[in-house]
């Protein structure tokens, strides 16, 4: 559950394993060389945040950091009115 919000996290959260799963990622990779090294989907950490913060296309979620995407908008901008172009459209990964 987050603090901040009170949004509860279902079994795909994670985050507080990620000692446990870390210490098996490397166990796995002990003796090998790092170009045979793979990387699978479930050795993977899921926080609250990166489930609220995601968008499908597909059969993939990609994560999405809204405040990069807010940075990087406002680097893009040329004026104003491109600006408020921009926010014409809902950047919040959930409602507010």
């Amino acid at each position: 559950m987050s603090i901040d919000s009170g949004i509860l996290g279902g079994n795909e959260v994670n985050c507080h394993l990620s000692e446990e799963i870390g210490k098996d990622m490397i166990s796995k990779m002990m003796g090998k060389n790092f170009e045979n090294v793979k990387f699978k989907r479930k050795g993977k950490v899921v926080t609250l945040a990166s489930i609220n913060s995601s968008v499908k296309f597909g059969n993939i979620s990609i994560v999405v950091d809204p405040h990069i995407l807010f940075h990087r908008l406002c680097i893009e901008k040329q004026s104003d009115d491109d600006l408020k172009a921009f926010f014409k459209f809902e950047l919040s990964p959930f409602p507010i």
